[in-house]
């Protein structure tokens, strides 16, 4: 799964790698979590150009019953989303990157969890790949929201979690937000997947509350 990531690169850079037409104004950030304002990159239409926007992470469908509030889904397994019921009309018509540094997984050590965060060695932004929707309440309320869609680790980082994030690859990032493209194969090549390294952080990282780049440090207590 991914439960919470890091997207602190200026926007400058994200405005490039993403290919958007114009800078997105965010700031940085090492510690998101569900429910708060997660980056996205979709295609726009009028513009035939891709774009960033924050939306909610937890995705509310279009169909939700706002008297029987349901689960949010922060993650949407990549090999059933088409056939689910709750992503499979964001899957055929919504898809969308989630812009990140890196990830956090945890595996649990002496006295506590021991964050982890996934990452390319030489700090390129990744695309995680996602789905988006638009949900309207009966007062007109419009409420927009994202899941990040998950794959079977790669052997190199299984030992910490066996599920992760479906990356793409920068040269498929227009293909992706392409319903008419298929997506099954732009998600699942483990090429860009084998970069990824992991590093134990600071459990500061632990708390939702807690942010700044210090959580990226050597974590203080000893390995376990």
């Amino acid at each position: 799964m991914c439960g919470r990531l890091a997207l602190f690169s200026d926007p400058v850079t994200l405005a490039r790698h993403f290919g958007l037409a114009e800078v997105p104004t965010l700031a940085p950030r090492w510690n998101v979590a569900p429910r708060q304002r997660l980056c996205i990159v979709r295609h726009d239409e009028a513009r035939d150009a891709p774009r960033a926007d924050e939306v909610e992470w937890g995705l509310l469908p279009a169909w939700a019953d706002p008297a029987k509030p349901g689960p949010r889904p922060i993650n949407a397994r990549s090999e059933s989303a088409a056939s689910k019921p709750m992503f499979r009309d964001a899957w055929r018509r919504r898809r969308c990157l989630v812009p990140a540094d890196g990830w956090y997984e945890w595996t649990v050590g002496a006295g506590g969890r021991d964050p982890w965060f996934f990452a390319l060695p030489d700090g390129t932004p990744l695309g995680l790949a996602g789905l988006w929707a638009a949900w309207r309440g009966p007062d007109g309320t419009r409420v927009e929201s994202a899941a990040i869609l998950t794959r079977a680790a790669d052997p190199g980082l299984a030992e910490i979690h066996d599920r992760m994030p479906a990356l793409v690859d920068p040269a498929d990032y227009a293909a992706w937000l392409d319903p008419a493209q298929p997506g099954e194969s732009l998600m699942l090549d483990p090429g860009l997947a084998r970069q990824v390294r992991a590093r134990r952080v600071s459990r500061r990282v632990n708390s939702a509350s807690h942010e700044g780049p210090d959580l990226l440090e050597a974590p203080m207590e000893p390995a376990t």
